[in-house]
């Protein structure tokens, strides 16, 4: 990687941090309060990233160093932590635990990576509560305590993700040394990169008119803001029906989708080094050429004041960046045996932005290394997946493809009382699922489906967690599964008869391998005495959990418990709804998702939750 990729990207300036108001993202720091928990016997070292806007430094993400950080290997880690994240989450500083401050001198470069900053944060821990945090001047080793607020407000409201892709193609001579090879390879990498910073290539915003290049702009005017482009594309997109450049959660920014032109011709006055007649250079030889074509998909976040002039070299250097990965994964191969490149991007909940990576390989199985590498470097548990297949993240723009049914119908809705502090415990369901209800997939349903639904509402949380890769099965497959362990005879298949919630806990085991725990209630009425139960199994597993009892299934999502006053709500999610609009505001305005009492439960019937238990894997 060069200094002028490093240099370009560093939001900091040479004034004091003290002028800046300096704060750290809640669920990044847990993270690392934990990690120095988990690993009090040993020195901690690693990276903090996150935004620069005014006068404001907001901490958002930590990559935890697995070995012992020397200043000769900084500059190396510091590139290849970096790469996981979007243009426009900078570096801030570091992190030091269960060691002495004093070692910061031995770890942060002096003079050997410049463009760094001279002042950058140092946030050190001597125990495993209290953070502190320092300005440090790599230059006098000087260092000053500094005042840091931790927050839960999302610094990059008004940042603007930009998807930028394109293929673009690399050719290098094959040699069976690997040094020779390495070198062809970079110098390959090298000349693309060069050509994308050409005056040629153009930058279109989908979903609009606009093109804009490093001197030009087509549609709107190089001064023209992030904010105002998005405008426009939110205003088309109203116009098409469709939500291109809309926000995907409150959590995230608005996305804008780029893909990268090729302008034919030049003006003549133009200072683009390209020829004007061709030449060609005429070796003769045999030689194993090397021919791939690599995708690249990369990120990149923009405040909404970012003219298009300022946003060209971003949007740039976060192909720069890209191909600077997929140039290790290339250069580091050997003999022919080549591998086809991807990216893959992961939005882990509580991370303001996805984590993206360029892979050798798409099989779970040959990244088992890889995976636990990437829990530890991000200090997330080693319990739940969050890097396989199943958890790649699909833009709005691909998510509809792969299901029609909403996800997280929940998000949005709140308790209708406005909850004190020590008025009760909220535990909702951990991560994302599928809505199934009656009617879907062109399958009549109606009046006895409604568990069956509700089963597949299940296994699509444990498809979009990453635990399985498994389809979501259909009535028929269901009863199928059933007829084969035995538990139905064969005339089952094809029937409109119910299923329980034993049938579901046995389609669990069956088709992914999960166990879970049947509670028994002998009437609706004794579900509110259920409270603690729930809230420990929303807090510990996380898990959809379906209910039957009487002549109906429901799957719950959440529970609102005050163990003082013994007052409970349950959040359910309602599979009997025919409606085959998928109309979200209709869905939540008209309790098909919602909060309900205790008396929703009919106090005449029994009932069965199938209480699904999480696989404790990465």
């Amino acid at each position: 990687m060069d200094n002028s990729e490093i240099s370009t990207d560093i939001s900091m300036t040479s004034a004091l941090l003290s002028e800046f108001q300096l704060s750290i993202d809640t669920a990044c720091l847990n993270r690392l309060k934990q990690l120095s928990k988990e690993k009090i016997e040993d020195s901690i070292h690693g990276f903090l990233y996150g935004v620069t806007v005014n006068k404001s430094i907001t901490i958002t993400s930590a990559c935890y160093v697995d070995e012992k950080l020397k200043s000769a290997t900084f500059m190396e880690q510091f590139s290849k932590n970096r790469s996981i994240f979007p243009v426009g989450v900078d570096p801030i500083g570091v992190f030091l635990a269960n060691c002495d401050i004093k070692e910061a001198p031995d770890i942060i470069p002096m003079s050997s990576i410049s463009p760094l900053p001279e002042l950058l944060v140092c946030a050190h821990l001597d125990n495993a509560e209290e953070w502190t945090f320092y300005e440090y001047n790599r230059l006098t080793k000087a260092l000053t305590a500094l005042s840091c607020t931790e927050t839960d407000t999302n610094p990059y409201t008004d940042h603007t993700l930009f998807n930028t892709s394109c293929t673009v193609d690399i050719s290098y001579k094959f040699s069976t040394k690997k040094a020779e090879l390495q070198s062809n390879c970079v110098a390959a990498v090298d000349s693309v990169i060069k050509s994308l910073a050409s005056e040629t290539v153009l930058f279109g915003v989908r979903h609009s008119n606009v093109i804009v290049g490093a001197k030009s702009a087509i549609g709107a005017s190089q001064e023209d803001s992030v904010g105002k482009i998005v405008k426009i594309i939110n205003k088309q997109a109203a116009a098409e029906g469709s939500s291109s450049g809309r926000k995907n959660s409150p959590n995230q920014a608005s996305i804008v989708y780029v893909e990268v032109l090729k302008r034919l011709t030049v003006s003549a006055d133009s200072n683009n080094d390209a020829p004007f007649s061709p030449v060609i250079y005429y070796d003769k030889g045999e030689d194993l050429l090397i021919k791939l074509k690599v995708p690249l998909n990369c990120l990149a976040l923009a405040h909404r004041d970012t003219t298009l002039q300022e946003l060209v070299p971003i949007l740039y250097r976060s192909l720069v960046r890209q191909l600077h990965s997929a140039c290790h994964i290339l250069s580091n191969c050997t003999g022919t045996d080549i591998p086809v490149l991807s990216v893959c991007h992961y939005w882990i909940d509580g991370v303001y932005y996805p984590i993206s990576v360029v892979q050798s390989t798409s099989k779970d199985a040959d990244l088992v290394a890889w995976r636990r590498s990437m829990h530890v470097k991000l200090m997330l548990p080693l319990d739940r997946p969050y890097f396989r297949n199943a958890n790649v993240f699909k833009f709005p723009k691909e998510s509809s493809l792969l299901s029609p049914q909403l996800i997280n119908p929940h998000v949005g809705i709140s308790l209708t009382q406005k909850l004190q502090a020590g008025e009760g415990s909220v535990r909702l369901v951990y991560g994302k699922y599928a809505y199934h209800h009656y009617m879907q997939d062109r399958f009549d349903d109606d009046k006895w489906g409604c568990a069956y639904r509700s089963l597949q509402t299940l296994i699509s949380w444990f498809r979009l967690q990453g635990y399985t890769e498994a389809a979501v099965p259909t009535h028929r497959e269901i009863q199928q599964v059933l007829v084969d362990i035995g538990d139905k005879e064969s005339s089952f298949v094809g029937s409109k008869q119910w299923i329980g919630s034993t049938e579901v806990s046995f389609v669990l085991e069956k088709l992914l391998n999960v166990t879970s725990k049947i509670m028994f209630v002998s009437s609706g009425a004794d579900l509110a005495s259920k409270g603690r139960e729930l809230v420990y199994h929303f807090s510990t597993e996380g898990t959809p959990i379906m209910i039957g009892g009487g002549v109906l299934a429901h799957t719950i999502l959440g529970v609102y418990y005050n163990d003082q006053t013994g007052d409970i709500k349950f959040l359910i999610l309602d599979p009997h709804l025919t409606r085959l609009d998928e109309n979200l505001k209709y869905i939540q305005d008209k309790g098909w998702c919602g909060w309900k009492n205790a008396d929703f439960w009919n106090a005449n019937a029994y009932y069965n939750m199938c209480m699904p238990q999480r696989p404790k894997e990465f």
